[in-house]
């Protein structure tokens, strides 16, 4: 497992297209809204922070038509079915480490990011809180419909038309949290929901991307 694991991190790394352009994506939109509105701009710190979220979520767009789609063009998702480790704990692998080098750089930039627009400490805990909580969910659904697609071309459209239903609710609960943080008002309650969320994505949507992915195979 560890040398499976070793070998589909190094070969995600050498794509480095497939997790450094959401993370470009990412840090050009925080930088140039920035500048719109201006570093002193009282606006900023109440924008900024749930700007932080809908980047998240156009990032995670951006990089879902392409979770896939390579290794099943170069046959190399097909090997998975006679892998040693099983299909099921080859995609796993995979996924584990897509969302370690496309999403948690996120955290990152974001945390970056708010210390740039001097953001009060307690706003900036509760958007990271959000951010890392709501990162997973979001990047699963993404994994989700990229692997529903993976058998059709040209899914930019359909992806959105799955996707937003689903983060929708996802976003509202992380935006809830920024949003109470910003009025000194308790967000405990939104912190519990998005982990129930988290909760069941993580034990629903990995099987369902491991099926979804071996009827494109079929």
């Amino acid at each position: 497992m560890i040398l499976s694991l070793q070998s589909e991190w190094m070969s995600l790394w050498r794509n480095k297209a497939s997790w450094a352009m959401p993370c470009l994506f990412y840090a050009l939109v925080l930088t140039l809204m920035m500048f719109a509105i201006g570093p002193f701009d009282p606006a900023l710190q109440a924008i900024l922070p749930r700007l932080f979220l809908v980047a998240v979520l156009l990032a995670m767009f951006l990089q879902t038509e392409q979770l896939f789609k390579q290794d099943a063009d170069t046959g190399y998702l097909a090997q998975y079915i006679l892998s040693r480790l099983g299909f099921a704990n080859a995609i796993l692998i995979k996924l584990f480490v897509q969302f370690c080098l496309q999403a948690l750089p996120l955290i990152l930039i974001a945390g970056f990011a708010a210390l740039l627009g001097n953001i009060a400490s307690d706003v900036s805990i509760a958007l990271l809180i959000s951010i890392a909580l709501s990162l997973p969910i979001l990047f699963l659904l993404s994994a989700f419909s990229a692997s529903l697609t993976l058998s059709l071309q040209q899914t930019g459209l359909l992806n959105a038309i799955i996707l937003v239903p689903l983060f929708l609710p996802v976003l509202l609960f992380a935006e809830s949290i920024v949003l109470r943080a910003q009025w000194q008002e308790p967000y405990m309650a939104y912190v519990y929901l998005l982990l129930a969320l988290l909760l069941v994505s993580l034990c629903t949507l990995p099987f369902l991307i491991i099926r979804c992915l071996r009827m494109s195979l079929q």
